[in-house]
């Protein structure tokens, strides 16, 4: 019974990682992204010239204050 339990464990966590790793690179790659895929995390970007944070999912952020791409 325990051998099936851990062999259940384990084909759980290596389509769980194996997924992840996928979207991952697909995100690198930027496939994802064109596709409308967002990355999970957000970050907080600051302009360089205002001063302003900008909540971002991306690589890069539009400020409104500035109107310029940073």
């Amino acid at each position: 019974m325990a051998i099936i339990a851990i062999t259940l464990l384990a084909l759980f966590l290596w389509i769980t990682f194996r997924s992840e790793l996928k979207e991952q690179t697909m995100l690198s790659r930027g496939v994802a992204r064109n596709n409308g895929w967002k990355k999970r995390t957000k970050s907080t970007i600051t302009c360089q010239t205002c001063r302003n944070e900008i909540e971002t999912a991306e690589e890069s952020a539009y400020c409104e204050h500035c109107r310029q791409y940073i």
